[in-house]
């Protein structure tokens, strides 16, 4: 916070200057300049309310996702992240993506609330509903997972969602319609997978098993392609892939997922 305090310092000695350049800060009118990032304040007072907040400094601390558990077997990296509302939760890495990775959420934003479960367009409209973009302010984007981001995670490097319809469901574990063991999806294999699916209503070989009154799943971002669209792709509790209808809200919630620079993994 050194910085923060120079800066803050010049500031306030320097109020009537209309462009004042400390380090790599530079103040121009109502835009502070950091780093190449723009933060837009109305005043001095604002802005030194802003700078006062360390976790809102991103290009001074840009590592505020803290690694909790290395990846092992089939689960990727758990990080800690505070997206930017002074809330931390914890986030499997999904999908790299280069310069960016997208992070999964652990477990259902809707979880113990009166929006457990929800239809699919309820659950595509829940991010901009409750604001998540502008309240998780560290993070680039914030969406539902992507259907074939989850098929490629799970291994199944032959399973195209764009190829597919409604009539095929999959195991995680043996990519196939596993529907004789007692669960569906034999428990021991599932296991290795659970993180896809963990903290849903008594799932199968997950970690944390939830009461009745949870959600089933959770809803991915992509509809089956059909003519009409009727049905849109989820993850299920038994630890497999599937569809459901989008008008149905007895089964599925919303699970997050983030994206974040690379740069920004501690």
């Amino acid at each position: 916070m050194k910085k923060i305090k120079v800066l803050i310092f010049f500031i306030l000695g320097m109020v009537s200057a209309s462009i004042i350049t400390v380090g790599a800060y530079k103040i121009t009118g109502k835009n502070i300049k950091l780093f190449n990032n723009n933060w837009n304040v109305s005043n001095v007072s604002d802005a030194l309310d802003y700078l006062k907040d360390e976790n809102s400094c991103k290009g001074l601390n840009p590592k505020f996702a803290t690694l909790i558990a290395a990846a092992h077997d089939k689960t990727p990296d758990l990080y800690a992240i505070d997206p930017g509302d002074g809330i931390v939760r914890n986030f499997y890495v999904l999908e790299d993506k280069g310069d960016t990775v997208d992070l999964l959420m652990d477990r259902n934003i809707t979880l113990g609330t009166s929006t457990t479960t929800m239809s699919w367009n309820d659950a595509m409209a829940y991010i901009d509903n409750n604001n998540l973009k502008s309240k998780w302010k560290k993070v680039i984007n914030v969406d539902l997972p992507s259907a074939q981001a989850i098929v490629n995670a799970s291994g199944n490097s032959s399973w195209n969602v764009e190829s597919h319809h409604e009539s095929t469901w999959w195991c995680f574990a043996s990519k196939g319609q596993d529907s004789n063991s007692a669960p569906y999806c034999n428990t021991d294999q599932a296991k290795a997978y659970n993180w896809l699916y963990d903290y849903t209503r008594e799932c199968n070989g997950c970690s944390n098993s939830q009461l009745s009154s949870e959600a089933y799943g959770y809803w991915t971002r992509d509809a089956i392609n059909e003519t009409t669209i009727s049905h849109a792709w989820r993850i299920d509790r038994r630890g497999n892939f599937d569809y459901d209808n989008i008008s149905e809200t007895g089964r599925d919630g919303v699970r997050p997922v983030i994206t974040v620079k690379k740069s920004s993994l501690q």
